[in-house]
């Protein structure tokens, strides 16, 4: 009888333990389950680094509210800001910017947009720099770029890689007396927006990449004396309003015009263009 008893307990024993394994089993396989669930469902979700909505951008401060559009991407890149965008981001974390006045944070948000805008430049000291004044950044004007009320009047960066268009920014100068860019990788038409500067006597664009044809606006330019536009890629006719101007100095070689040369603009006192099947007039 003792035996029966010992023999039932061990049965008992027995299938208890079937189903301690079998509860193991379940809880192995359904955890199993989960994590690979789990892995599966990461794989196909949306990293939890991307915004659920686009980023609230911090309110300009009063001083600068008037070139919140500068802010707008409207760059063709989503990865690269705008010029505009870099020039603004830049003005912002200036400690010093509070203490500029209006006229000083338009000339310096023109010049930055201008600077980022065209490339990496071969000399470019203090451009971009909060701790100097802007009329102490980088120029080939030995006189200095600015006159007595610190206010640009030379735009002075011949031979120094600047590539690139030129940013309707850069008119907001308005007291620029002369622009000489000559010998740098600029492209793109000659912007209307030079009628604008009223004060120039002297615009050198010569041995750049410009194209279409020589701006009108060009002959409200009542001051100028000097056109340099040599070694481009411009077309059309030479206007005749070119000799309406003041004009001592008139260089058009290495273009595409064609068409007669008015009988105005011949008697400038240097006034220089290739002589080809295309081009009739004065001594071609």
């Amino acid at each position: 009888m003792y035996g029966r008893r010992c023999e039932g307990k061990q049965k008992g024993l027995r299938n208890a333990a079937k189903i301690v394994g079998f509860v193991l089993f379940l809880l192995v396989v359904g955890t199993v389950a989960y994590v690979v669930a789990k892995q599966i469902s990461s794989k196909y979700q949306a990293p939890s680094s991307y915004p659920s909505q686009a980023p609230t951008l911090k309110p300009l401060p009063p001083q600068v509210q008037a070139y919140a559009w500068m802010r707008e991407d409207s760059s063709n890149d989503p990865g690269k800001k705008t010029p505009q965008a870099q020039a603004l981001e830049w003005f912002l974390e200036d400690p010093y910017f509070e203490t500029y006045s209006d006229v000083r944070i338009r000339q310096r948000l023109s010049m930055a947009t201008f600077y980022f805008a065209t490339g990496e430049w071969r000399q470019h000291t203090g451009w971009a720099n909060w701790t100097l004044h802007e009329c102490g950044w980088f120029s080939k004007k030995a006189t200095g770029a600015c006159d007595d009320m610190d206010q640009m009047i030379h735009l002075a960066l011949s031979d120094n890689d600047l590539e690139g268009t030129i940013p309707p920014e850069l008119f907001w100068l308005t007291n620029l007396q002369t622009v000489n860019l000559f010998g740098n990788r600029i492209d793109g038409v000659i912007p209307s927006e030079f009628g604008l500067l009223t004060d120039l006597t002297s615009i050198d664009l010569s041995g750049n990449s410009f194209t279409g044809v020589i701006p009108g606006s060009l002959s409200q330019l009542e001051s100028l004396t000097e056109l340099y536009l040599e070694s481009n890629q411009l077309t059309g006719h030479i206007p005749a309003w070119l000799g309406s101007m003041s004009l001592e100095y008139l260089r058009l070689k290495g273009n595409k015009f064609r068409g007669i040369i008015p009988d105005a603009v011949c008697p400038i006192q240097s006034f220089s263009i290739d002589c080809t099947a295309e081009i009739f007039g004065c001594d071609c």
